[in-house]
């Protein structure tokens, strides 16, 4: 496990200053404080995916809360297909996947990353959210959070305490507001089981695990985890271990300091000849040649 100064870190500041400088999109009101990002006025202008040119997948590794405001986006999280709307909220806490196929061009929104101190960890919920169309009432609390929020991390000297509890105020309540694309009337046991698959894959990276593996975690056999995995989503279990792999391949391929020797024991492959196998069969392109197309998937 990992100890709190590497879990807890800073935001990537630097990171996130050359996306910016690199993007076609607006950040009018953005700040950046410590271990808090936010900003209220983010718009993708005509030229649509600028921002994501290079980080299209990525593994969210602090809390985010996205408003979107207007436009729509087809993304994927945690192997789960969304499309978002005007008026729909994302939450993402840490370690979660998400894969953006589609931004349309006037696309609008407000977004909080948020890196939490390690005594407000257990205050945090661990599963994303997609809601939608919050009650004008709901939203208009949520438009007073983010301004509160703003106006703290804005001031000086700067209370991070005050800044992490109205964060944490903030994720919990939206989180707690009714029309998640997660609520559902009745599941029936594959569905469950696929959810907690699901789950499972999107836990336990990175690193390519047998079918039989995640079966034993979710104490089923291997057999049933595959038949019920299929029936829901119509791929197999080991295709979406395929997919997980994958992904992770990519975002370690995109740094530059890691050799391609490196990935392939960071995933649990042998060794690199068999990485590169496996990746070019997956995706149709070997590692070095993912990496001289600048990781554009």
């Amino acid at each position: 496990m990992k100890n709190d100064k590497e879990r807890f870190r800073p935001l990537n500041i630097e990171l996130i200053s050359s996306i910016i400088k690199r993007s076609e999109v607006r950040f009018e009101q953005l700040l950046i404080r410590d271990r808090l990002a936010l900003n209220l006025d983010m718009a993708v202008n005509k030229v649509g995916l600028q921002l994501f040119d290079k980080v299209r997948s990525l593994i969210v590794k602090d809390y985010r809360l996205l408003r979107v405001l207007s436009g729509e986006a087809r993304l994927e999280i945690n192997f789960t297909e969304h499309v978002v709307v005007g008026g729909d909220i994302l939450i993402l806490p840490e370690n979660t996947y998400v894969e953006i196929f589609e931004v349309a061009p006037d696309t609008q929104g407000q977004i909080m990353a948020f890196v939490p101190e390690r005594h407000h960890q257990h205050l945090l919920l661990c599963r994303h959210f997609v809601k939608r169309h919050p009650a004008p009432k709901d939203w208009d609390d949520i438009t007073l959070l983010l301004h509160a929020i703003y106006s703290i991390a804005s001031s000086e000297p700067y209370r991070a305490e005050v800044a992490d509890l109205l964060a944490i105020a903030l994720l919990r309540h939206v989180a707690t507001l009714p029309g998640s694309d997660e609520e559902h009337t009745a599941r029936s046991a594959a569905e469950m089981l696929y959810a907690r698959f699901m789950a499972e894959l999107a836990a336990c990276r990175p690193g390519k695990q047998p079918v039989a593996y995640y079966a034993d975690r979710l104490c089923v056999t291997p057999q049933y985890l595959s038949k019920a995995v299929t029936q829901v989503s119509g791929k197999t279990a080991s295709e979406w271990i395929d997919k997980a792999v994958v992904l992770d391949a990519r975002i370690l391929l995109r740094d530059p300091t890691k050799t391609v020797s490196a990935v392939a024991d960071a995933l649990g492959f042998p060794n690199d000849s068999y990485f590169c196998r496996y990746f070019r069969r997956q995706t149709g392109q070997s590692p070095t040649e993912y990496r001289r197309s600048g990781g554009v998937e």
